[in-house]
């Protein structure tokens, strides 16, 4: 089986160079981190999903796998968690993967059949998640964060089928855990959107739309709402997510910034948005053109100025939560106000030694066109050949391989990385790798 493995690692590498170049500084220029970016592309496929395509939890990565943890049902487990965070980091990997094989004149058909599914993953999340809280389908922008595990719960042949098809090419694993299967045992508070879920959807929807033109269509059919084009698709989700956190005909008052449940209930986790209410609506008007809301009101200038003051005192601000720190960072990348800002972005992503938003200095470069002032692409290229061969990945008794990858994901726990025991131990999908590698690629080849 590994030698299977090796020979389709050895023909995607052989189709990537088979075409003459005709952009620099891209895949061919750094030929071993390419080799390790896709052998993670299939190791992503082959041993942290059910499946691509259509069905309950296709196209849905799973963050880890052989876990050891006893909170998630035990040793040998593959994990879903925060699975729409995961999936929107996907839909970022294959949006960048389309502009670096695009502008070298590849084949760009797989990875846009990838992404049709991973887009449908995430219609199929929004349409059935409502019948989750007991009201029926509806493509309206609220969505679960993952149905990984539908239709196993119980049956212990489907479950048996399901694990059987997971240690094809991978180690062996005995449980499942997801937040589809928690729910259906009664744990629900980690189960609905939620900001940070949003905040990295959005991300994604951006990349689409920065990325891939608007002629560029679907070969493999409709999306759940009809349409075709992949930009307007992410356009599309971008204003349903935000028009069910603020209906764009309701007031600015906090309580209108909300993220409910169908059934009208507060989500359990990550509910308030009214303190990036100003992000929220500059992101969406950068991605799909739309006004939400009316930018009026004393509620609204309230929102204005604690954007404004978290700004400007950042670092006391967020010393002591550090998470929402990514959160603002992440969120002014994407309104694209702040331009030409280069050094505060990076400054700021690197406030907090000894761990660091990697994520950020790349993605504020590669949208806004240009190579960060002060960037040590040297620092970033050293990090990604660190990466284990065999994935990022550190268990309780082996130890990891690499220090640096050795958290579930640099792009939103790299703190993890700097504990002598692993919070969660396992192997990890290796997304974070992918997307700063072709976030790197491409701000590589621009122009100061």
């Amino acid at each position: 089986m590994k030698k299977i493995f090796q020979l389709k690692i050895a023909f995607l590498l052989c189709c990537l160079f088979s075409v003459p170049l005709s952009v620099s500084g891209q895949y061919s220029h750094h030929p071993a981190l390419t080799e390790t970016y896709f052998t993670y592309r299939e190791r992503l496929k082959s041993q942290f999903m059910l499946c691509t395509g259509s069905g309950p939890g296709c196209s849905l990565p799973a963050s880890i796998r052989n876990t050891y943890d006893e909170n998630y049902s035990g040793r040998e487990t593959i994990k879903w968690g925060d699975g729409t965070i995961d999936l929107g980091i996907y839909i970022s990997v294959l949006a960048t993967e389309f502009k670096l094989l695009h502008d070298e004149n590849k084949n760009t058909k797989e990875t846009l059949t990838e992404l049709y599914d991973a887009l449908e993953a995430f219609n199929r999340l929004d349409y059935y998640g409502d019948t989750c809280f007991g009201m029926p389908p509806s493509l309206n922008g609220f969505f679960i964060r993952s149905d990984a595990g539908a239709g196993i719960f119980n049956n212990l042949q489907k479950k048996q089928e399901t694990l059987n098809r997971l240690n094809q090419t991978g180690n062996d694993v005995n449980n499942i855990s997801s937040e589809f299967l928690n729910y259906l045992k009664g744990d629900i508070r980690l189960f609905a959107m939620s900001k940070d879920q949003v905040f990295v959807l959005l991300m994604a929807m951006k990349l689409i739309t920065h990325y891939i033109p608007g002629y560029i269509h679907s070969s493999t059919g409709k999306f759940m709402d009809g349409e075709t084009s992949f930009s307007k698709e992410a356009k599309n989700i971008s204003n349903r997510m935000i028009e069910w956190i603020h209906p764009a005909d309701q007031s600015n008052f906090f309580t209108n910034w909300k993220i409910r449940t169908p059934s009208g209930g507060k989500v359990k986790a990550g509910s308030n948005a009214w303190t990036y209410a100003p992000l929220l609506s500059e992101t969406l008007k950068n991605i799909s053109g739309s006004e939400n809301p009316q930018q009026k009101g004393f509620s609204w200038m309230m929102a204005k100025g604690i954007r404004e003051f978290s700004w400007l005192a950042y670092k006391p601000i967020f010393f002591f939560n550090r998470s929402e720190s990514f959160k603002t960072l992440l969120m002014e990348t994407l309104a694209g106000k702040k331009k030409n800002k280069h050094v505060k972005f990076f400054r700021r992503s690197h406030a907090f030694s000894p761990y660091h938003w990697y994520l950020i200095p790349l993605l504020y470069g590669c949208l806004n066109n240009s190579r960060p002032v002060d960037f040590d692409w040297k620092f970033y290229e050293s990090l990604l050949r660190n990466a284990p061969p065999e994935g990022p990945h550190y268990f309780t008794e082996e130890g990891y391989a690499s220090r640096q990858w050795s958290s579930t994901s640099l792009i939103i726990h790299p703190r993890r990385t700097t504990h002598d025991v692993p919070h969660f131990p396992g192997s990890y999908n290796g997304l974070d790798y992918m997307l700063l590698y072709n976030l790197f690629l491409i701000g590589d080849c621009m122009a100061e």
